[in-house]
């Protein structure tokens, strides 16, 4: 691909992907976007086959930055209590960020729409690192377990509901209200590891 079009299609990608935070996965269309774009649908088509490709793409490297943030956190320093709030944080942001408006709109929230409907191939990539962020939090709350500094029966379950906790924060999440987005977020994670944390005394 030449220069060129390699920026353009990264131009593309980022609109794309902010439109997409707007609207959601059911009011996005190459018609729509090229529209908003104030360029024609064939030039989306150059670049991308047809609109679930291209919504695809714009959700995969969205999780590449939350999995490299994940994995960043859980291989930092400090104690495991301090990483398992920092990889929740950055769960919770990213959450808030893909269900947007289109998901208060829409009363949907998560990644299951845009999910929906994926050609096998790109599902199994978007599985690998969900997995892969599961699999970070599963450790360091292995490891915080081992140390006696937190309390995790089972780790795998444990890493599943602290995750949940942001897939329906948009739902409570008022941009100008009480619970902006870094109030929902620190409540959140302060329930999270209220979860994990041993009880004093």
């Amino acid at each position: 691909m030449a220069k060129g079009d390699a920026a353009a299609r990264e131009r593309l990608l980022a609109e794309a992907a902010a439109f997409l935070r707007r609207r959601g996965a059911e009011g996005t269309t190459m018609r729509a976007l090229a529209r908003h774009l104030g360029i024609g649908a064939a030039s989306l088509y150059y670049h991308f086959p047809d609109r679930d490709a291209l919504l695809a793409e714009c959700l995969e490297r969205e999780l590449v930055g939350l999995e490299t943030a994940v994995l960043r956190a859980a291989a930092g320093g400090g104690a495991p209590a301090e990483r398992v709030a920092a990889i929740l944080a950055a769960h919770i942001a990213f959450q808030l960020r893909w269900a947007g408006r289109a998901g208060r709109r829409h009363g949907r929230a998560g990644l299951a729409p845009l999910l929906e409907g994926l050609p096998p191939a790109r599902r199994r990539r978007i599985d690998a690192r969900q997995r892969a962020i599961v699999g970070a939090l599963r450790a360091v709350l292995t490891e915080g377990s081992v140390a006696g500094e937190l309390l995790v029966p089972d780790a795998t379950p444990t890493a599943f509901a602290l995750l949940s906790l942001g897939e329906h924060a948009i739902a409570w999440a008022r941009p100008k209200g009480r619970l902006g987005p870094a109030a929902l977020t620190d409540l959140l994670v302060a329930l999270g590891l209220r979860m994990v944390t041993p009880a004093a005394g």
